[in-house]
């Protein structure tokens, strides 16, 4: 019984070093994505006023996804519930702002933030804690 413990026990630590490992390549790729973004800053400072409407949602697009990816960083390496709620937070916002066209999208994106709010202050324990 001892060997399975010892077993469980290096199979978790194995797993959270893939963890860390991937969460280190999602970094790596956020910083490559900051590149990008001052591309999209100098587009838009540079183009027609009716192309920069369409520039500035697409760089908007990939700010948000880099957010993303730190938010899963940081849920990677914290396992904690707040983080999770977070990231599934900007997920939903990144939803609703660059693939949201119509108001029952946004209808359900509002109520499925206000859930997540919701849940994460009044029935996570410890979260107003955290908050500060």
């Amino acid at each position: 019984m001892t060997s399975l413990k010892e077993f469980s026990k290096k199979l978790y630590h194995f797993a959270h070093l893939l963890e860390l490992i991937v969460a280190v390549f999602l970094a790596i790729g956020a910083i490559i994505g900051f590149i990008d973004l001052v591309k999209y800053l100098i587009e838009i400072f540079n183009s027609d006023i009716h192309l920069s409407y369409e520039l500035f949602h697409e760089f908007l697009s990939h700010a948000l996804l880099i957010i993303v990816a730190i938010e899963f960083i940081l849920m990677l390496i914290t396992h904690s519930i707040k983080t999770i709620g977070e990231l599934v937070v900007f997920v939903i916002a990144r939803k609703l702002l660059i693939y949201g066209h119509s108001m029952l999208d946004m209808v359900l994106g509002a109520a499925a933030i206000g859930i997540i709010f919701a849940t994460l202050r009044y029935l996570v324990p410890n979260f107003k804690e955290e908050e500060h």
